[in-house]
């Protein structure tokens, strides 16, 4: 029998991220779990691993007029993102203190793009 792994809800617990998981072959949820013993996060750099994240996932909503019009929050450069760390852009994606979660009206980034997220956070946020 094949099972499926889904992600089902993520939180954080004194920087603890805690991962709740359910399998079963017949649940569909949008986000399967990528195993943090997967996760490779050996050389984690701004332009080869943050920026594609955001890219995928922010810059629809968080660059050029979209944004200045909107929440007024830029991503789409180096500067413009290192304004936003480690808070609130940690708050927002992993859906945890006083700031709207991102995605906006969207599920949370998988295990592995927080892990990323987190590790070039704490580097630094270097521009490499």
């Amino acid at each position: 029998m094949k099972w499926k792994w889904y992600l089902r809800k993520c939180f954080c617990v004194n920087g603890l991220l805690i991962i709740s998981v359910i399998t079963n072959e017949g649940c569909s949820y949008d986000k399967p779990l990528v195993p943090l013993g997967n996760c490779d996060t050996t050389i984690v750099t701004y332009s080869g691993t943050i920026k594609p994240i955001i890219d995928a996932n922010c810059i629809r909503c968080h660059a050029g007029p979209d944004a200045l019009s909107g929440s007024g929050i830029i991503l789409d450069n180096h500067i413009a993102l290192k304004r936003q760390v480690p808070q609130p852009m940690l708050g927002a994606i992993m859906h945890t203190g006083n700031v709207t979660p991102m995605p906006l009206n969207g599920e949370m980034l998988d295990a592995c793009s927080i892990t990323k997220i987190r590790k070039w956070i704490d580097a630094g946020a270097p521009n490499n």
